[in-house]
C-alpha cells in the first residue's frame, strides 16, 4: 500500500514526496496501521535532525494505545536523548 511505497521512497532518496504521504497516513490511517506509520515517520524525522516533530510523531504511537509500539518508541527517544 501507500505505506510501504512511502517507505521505498524514502530509501530511494524521494524523502519529501515520502514525508508528505507518511504524514497524511499517520493522521488519515485506521489506528493500528497510523501507529506503524507515526513510528516511522518519527524515526525519519529525528535521522532528519528534527528532534522536536520526531518525539511528537512518537507521541501520537503512544497515544494510540497500540501497545506493541511502546517498547519500539521507547527504544527510540532513549537514542533522540542521546544526541
Amino acid at each position: 500500500g501507500r505505506f510501504r511505497i512511502a517507505e521505498l521512497d524514502y530509501k530511494e532518496g524521494n524523502r519529501d514526496a515520502a514525508m508528505r504521504v507518511l504524514k497524511d497516513l499517520a493522521q488519515s490511517a485506521p489506528r493500528p496501521v497510523a501507529a506503524a506509520v507515526a513510528f516511522a515517520l518519527g524515526k525519519h524525522l529525528a535521522q532528519q535532525g528534527k528532534v522536536e516533530e520526531a518525539r511528537a510523531a512518537f507521541q501520537q504511537v503512544l497515544d494510540s494505545g497500540e501497545r506493541h509500539w511502546v517498547d519500539h518508541v521507547n527504544r527510540a527517544l532513549r537514542e533522540l536523548r542521546r544526541h
